[in-house]
């Protein structure tokens, strides 16, 4: 097996192992929903940074290994289906780092899917999926998974291209501790950095503000960029390192209910606000109470936000749809409805639904709305 350079990292960060998890955990949704879907005959995946896959130093599996076994995995709990073909595309720009990679899932893929690795730099291989993306059938699906090491190689036609080349999800992985730190000074006026800087040329693509007032909010204003405009639906997903730097994951779909999947799978990783994971030097004696102070902080973030949105008349997809743009479950939005309910404070119009339910979800989505309803002031 080819070997690393001396001094480049074999194993994974802890953001990093979280990182992986999301990939893993929305895969395995990903996945068991299309295996299960008659309208989509083939699934495609496609790693374009992929990075070494296994990491020796502490035992750890990337993205691309991660996904090999998330394939492997549904392919076994769905054999029904195991006829269905499956791809899954591997890049990196290192060649070591590839073919490490690479030779591993040759090893263990078992010819149970269509499997290739490529040794292209970031125009090359956007331009190659693109390209498979467009000459795909109608009733395909793709996934592809964006690590670059940095913010250099994501262009804004990249990512629009791959969205409108098909049924198209993306997901994409940001240092956002290094754009908050250096956006500011890199746009002002009097700045020495080029039209050439990268940064400059990303806030300027992306239309970001510049000059948000912490991470968070910068993460926020990434993620609205990544929806052009309405165009798409996205969510974020951060992640703390002990250093205290800031990464996010952000995803982008067309499609409601890959956004369902997505806001799930963050709600699995973080059981109390469904945000982010923050790693702690330190566990307080008062973490259960504090944890519940900030379940509660968020359900109240919800409320909030429902109770100004039903000012005005909406229907239940609507109130679906509102929910999961905001981060949060389908149980959620129900379990707020029902107390306001109870209260006597919503009036229902054109009520066509069974006492107490609500019809959130996305089986009822493309269907004629069921009810519409408002709060009672």
């Amino acid at each position: 097996m080819a070997a690393l350079k001396q001094g480049e990292k074999n194993y994974l960060e802890e953001h990093s192992k979280v990182k992986v998890a999301f990939y893993e955990k929305y895969l395995n949704l990903y996945l068991t929903v299309l295996l299960n879907t008659p309208y989509v005959k083939a699934i495609n995946i496609y790693d374009v940074f992929c990075g070494v896959g296994i990491y020796d130093g502490d035992g750890s599996k990337g993205s691309p290994v991660v996904a090999m076994e998330c394939i492997k995995k549904q392919l076994k709990i769905h054999y029904k289906n195991k006829n269905k073909p499956i791809s899954l595309l591997i890049n990196d720009g290192n060649k070591t780092r590839v073919n490490i990679a690479s030779e591993y899932i040759e090893k263990h893929y078992d010819n149970q899917f269509s499997f290739k690795a490529f040794n292209y730099e970031a125009e090359k291989i956007f331009k190659l999926v693109v390209d498979k993306i467009q000459k795909s059938k109608h009733n395909e699906s793709h996934f592809i998974f964006i690590d670059p090491h940095g913010y250099k190689n994501i262009y804004k036609n990249d990512i629009v291209n791959i969205m409108e080349a098909g049924k198209s999800e993306i997901l994409i992985f940001l240092p956002i501790h290094q754009m908050y730190r250096f956006s500011e000074a890199t746009m002002t006026p009097n700045s020495n950095s080029s039209e050439a800087n990268p940064l400059k040329r990303f806030i300027k693509e992306f239309q970001l503000n510049y000059v948000a007032d912490s991470p968070k909010k910068y993460i926020e204003h990434v993620e609205q960029s990544f929806s052009f405009g309405g165009r798409y639906y996205t969510t974020n997903f951060r992640l703390k390192a002990t250093n205290n730097n800031t990464y996010a994951l952000f995803f982008i779909t067309k499609n409601l209910k890959g956004l369902e999947k997505s806001v799930e799978t963050k709600w699995d990783l973080d059981e109390l606000c469904g945000k982010g994971f923050e790693k702690k030097d330190r566990i307080s004696l008062f973490s259960d109470e504090e944890d519940d102070m900030q379940k509660e902080d968020c359900f109240k973030e919800l409320s909030l936000k429902l109770n100004q949105y039903l000012q005005t008349k909406r229907t239940n997809n609507e109130i679906y749809e509102f929910t999961l743009k905001n981060g949060f479950l389908i149980k959620h939005a129900n379990a707020i409805l029902k107390m306001l309910q109870k209260d006597n404070k919503l009036i229902f119009f054109d009520d066509k639904r069974r006492k107490k339910t609500f019809y959130l979800g996305y089986k009822y989505y493309n269907n004629e709305a069921i009810y519409k309803v408002k709060i009672n002031e």
